[in-house]
């Protein structure tokens, strides 16, 4: 009869225990946080990093005290501007003026375009631009021509012209792409690129260009006019007026790891160039740093030296059911770092 009486109780008690253990690890990211930065030779940004994230690097730590900077992720598969809408229908097509409220691309393809940029002629191409601000920063876009990058910038709040030189070894000319990459979103503050126009050799192009937005699950990188990420963090910051040389350092995902098999491929490069493996500081997001320094460990090995910066992502606004998932998922991982630690499965 007592035993009866203690279930009713119990069942209580263990309930809300789940419920306060759920929410420990739901909401708080001690446990995923680590944050040791040490006096290194080397600064490793992790390449998937978005670079609204990146905009405030040069406040987490000296840039100029590092011997090199180096940005690691991992390299993928793009299709051409040319042929892009060829590979997925669902592409919205629009007229200048045309704002993009995501990250995107803004493309044209047309056999017109080389009738206006002959190769005996000098070839400029103006985009009137302008973008609303978030955080201090504006929208920047960058260029590309037949899938080249010839230029990027920083719009204002008014339109502006930017104007670029076409190198004539683009020549002929298939396809415009103006790629919007820096979107964010807070509340009511949005950052968002207005296109007003282009003109290529004095000559503003009216056709249909196309739309595609690079968030949308799924097709992330499908639209993305980049080899990687990391090259992308790379000229972002850049634009940011970091004048020190970046080493852009990418490998092809093999189902490993991703973050593991980036450390092995900085292991290799650091070898090879040092000879040794120089101390480092990992730069990494609050919610991905421990895990992110036991791959780091693992693959560069016990003795190396790594430090490890980690900063709160500021610009986070995921809606809270998938805020849960991730950070459950994210508790998962690292435990099953802790268990293995080779992390090769994670």
């Amino acid at each position: 009869m007592k035993l009866k009486t203690l279930v009713k109780p119990l069942l209580y008690f263990f309930t809300i225990f789940l419920i306060l253990i759920i929410a420990l690890f739901t909401f708080n990211n001690t446990l995923l946080t680590k944050h040791k930065p040490i006096d290194a030779k080397i600064l490793v940004i992790e390449g998937w990093l978005p670079v609204t994230e990146l905009e405030n690097l040069q406040k987490l730590t000296d840039l100029n005290k590092y011997q090199e900077i180096i940005i690691a992720g991992l390299s993928h598969h793009t299709y051409s501007l040319d042929n892009l809408n060829k590979h997925y229908n669902n592409i919205k097509s629009v007229r200048l003026p045309a704002t993009l409220y995501h990250n995107g691309i803004l493309y044209l393809n047309s056999e017109r375009l080389n009738e206006l940029a002959m190769p005996d002629s000098i070839i400029r191409l103006t985009i009137f631009a302008s973008g609303s601000e978030a955080i201090s920063r504006s929208a920047y876009f960058s260029v590309f021509i037949n899938s080249t990058y010839i230029g990027g910038g920083f719009t204002g709040k008014e339109t502006a012209p930017f104007t670029y030189s076409i190198s004539q070894n683009l020549y002929p000319i298939k396809s415009i792409g103006i790629h919007y990459g820096n979107d964010i979103t807070l509340g009511k503050i949005d950052r968002n690129l207005s296109i007003d126009s282009v003109i290529l050799n004095k000559v503003t192009l009216k056709n249909e260009f196309y739309l595609a937005y690079t968030n949308t699950l799924g097709i992330k990188y499908l639209f993305f006019p980049f080899i990687s990420s990391s090259e992308y963090d790379a000229v972002y910051l850049k634009s940011l007026g970091i004048t020190q040389d970046l080493t852009v350092l990418d490998t092809l995902y093999d189902g490993r790891n991703r973050t593991y098999i980036e450390a092995l491929k900085l292991r290799s490069y650091l070898e090879q160039k040092y000879k040794s493996i120089p101390s480092i500081n990992l730069v990494s997001i609050d919610g991905h740093s421990r895990r992110s320094f036991i791959s780091y460990q693992t693959a560069l090995g016990r003795k190396a030296s790594i430090g490890i910066i980690s900063f709160k992502d500021e610009t986070k606004s995921d809606p809270l059911l998938q805020e849960i998932f991730y950070n459950l998922a994210e508790h998962f991982k690292l435990f099953i770092s802790y268990l293995i630690y080779a992390g090769k499965i994670v």
